[in-house]
């Protein structure tokens, strides 16, 4: 009898240790220490309890919190699009297809996401469908009150089905969702020529888009087949059935849509418990029906990022950085401003040149004037004393006696008054007397009359005012 307890002890053992090998911890997040979580995944469908687990730190068992977390794959998106139209015959069944396809939610997994969308002629947005929501929802009831309040009858018949399901196509495609299998189910009354190109379309885009098209029509004609077509080539089913049937229609679909794209589920948990470790590297312990599974983690340091691990350098370098701009700036300013600097001085010394000069030409002149005596002098002014220019280039001066009403001054030998000099024009200016006082007057010449540093067009010369032309200098005295 002993050796049969025994027996029957290694049997169980070797049977809770198969079921314990199906869990393994996927991952331990330390992050919101002290609060540790660790993810747990079951290779099998596994409903694990939370009797069943045990956490065990320094020997000790503490307490934990155990959650479910669900994971579905393979969700599918299913949308519903049928037919309005203002045909009498067909306005009589819209009422019951708008039932029937509310119906139809109740076959649908509550995993599954759904939308509504119906079609006719072209709307405000230059649409052949309206959706009556943006986006694909599990909200069944609300769908449910979109229908019925919102589905409006056009003015006139839908005649470009396949243009209104090519819109469908592209707004299932372009629904945000990572899902693989989307769903189009179509009810349609269309009777009238369909465009074969269009209808081309569609196939191409709904095959590369991997979208399932199941058709109703509710009139047969001479273009069913192309529906039948476009079902039987992107997977899905086509039906001509009477408005009487189509709730088992949708039943049928439904199901074989749930055979063709199967949900998956996956069980993981999440243990949570708060650590009372503080070393570095923390050890820890989980058991689950008997077996035993040894972790750890290392605790996180008070700065955690990679940014607040290295504060202090980023705050030294960022400190760096900005005095190497700031020096920067200043040794561009420092240049831009000892260049500066360096034109006013330069300008400085030009004008002080140019004044220096000035003042010996002044000092010769007028010890020039305390030499002259007036009785070398005609009587031209109105003071009854002709004057004399003194003209000088080059630092050499030379004396002119202005005995003329007009005389010309230029590098023209027929000048009155001749300077050879390129910076003179050939009749640069004119010396007149007008009622005893004497003008000077520029020729349009080339670089200007100037009386004491001031451009002239025509001035009166008043006594020991400072004549310039060109680069010749003179004065004149009274």
């Amino acid at each position: 009898m002993k050796q049969l307890f025994i027996i029957f002890s290694i049997i169980i053992t070797f049977i809770d240790s198969a079921f314990s090998q199906n869990f393994i911890i996927r991952n331990v997040d330390e992050s919101a220490y002290p609060v540790i979580n660790v993810d747990i995944y079951f290779a099998k469908n596994e409903y694990a309890k939370k009797n069943n687990f045990k956490v065990i730190e320094k020997n000790k068992e503490i307490p934990f919190i155990l959650d479910s977390i669900q994971n579905i794959v393979n969700q599918r998106h299913i949308c519903f699009m049928f037919e309005v139209s203002d045909n009498p015959e067909y306005i009589n069944k819209l009422d019951s297809i708008k039932n029937n396809i509310i119906k139809s939610f109740n076959f649908i997994s509550n995993e599954d996401k759904i939308n509504v969308c119906y079609y006719g002629n072209k709307n405000k947005s230059k649409k052949y469908i309206n959706p009556l929501s943006i986006e694909f929802t599990k909200n069944k009831e609300l769908l449910s009150q979109a229908i019925l309040d919102y589905v409006i009858i056009p003015d006139n018949n839908a005649k470009n089905t396949f243009e209104s399901i090519f819109e469908a196509i592209n707004f299932v495609k372009n629904t945000k969702t990572n899902s693989k299998n989307k769903i189009l189910i179509i009810i349609s009354n269309n009777i009238f020529k369909t465009n074969k190109y269009t209808y081309n379309l569609c196939i191409d885009k709904a095959k590369k888009e991997k979208i399932l098209i199941y058709t109703i029509l509710l009139n047969k004609s001479e273009y069913s087949h192309m529906y039948g077509e476009l079902s039987a080539k992107t997977g899905g089913v086509y039906t001509n059935t009477s408005i009487n049937n189509i709730q088992h229609v949708f039943s049928a679909y439904l199901s074989d849509i749930s055979n063709k794209t199967p949900l998956i589920s996956t069980n993981n948990y999440m243990i949570r418990f708060a650590t009372t470790q503080k070393e570095r590297v923390c050890d820890f312990e989980i058991k689950y029906k008997g077996t035993t599974f040894k972790n750890r983690y290392i605790k996180p340091s008070r700065q955690t990022g990679l940014l607040e691990s290295y504060q202090l350098y980023f705050m030294i370098i960022g400190f760096l950085f900005i005095i190497m701009i700031v020096f920067f700036f200043y040794i561009i300013n420092k240049r831009r401003i000892t260049k500066l600097e360096s034109k006013t001085n330069y300008v400085t010394d030009q004008y002080k040149e140019k004044k220096k000069k000035i003042t010996k030409i002044s000092s010769i002149i007028n010890e020039s004037i305390n030499v002259v005596s007036h009785s070398d002098k005609t009587i031209v002014g109105s003071n009854g004393i002709s004057p004399i220019l003194h003209l000088t280039v080059n630092d050499v001066l030379k004396k002119i006696d202005i005995d003329k009403h007009l005389m010309t001054v230029g590098r023209n030998p027929d000048c009155d008054i001749v300077v050879d000099n390129l910076t003179i024009s050939s009749n640069h200016a004119t010396i007149s007397n007008e009622g005893g006082l004497f003008y000077i007057t520029d020729n349009n010449s080339t670089n200007g009359t100037f009386v004491n540093d001031m451009k002239i067009s025509k001035s009166i010369i008043n006594n020991k005012d400072t004549i310039r032309v060109g680069i010749a200098i003179f004065f004149i005295n009274y």
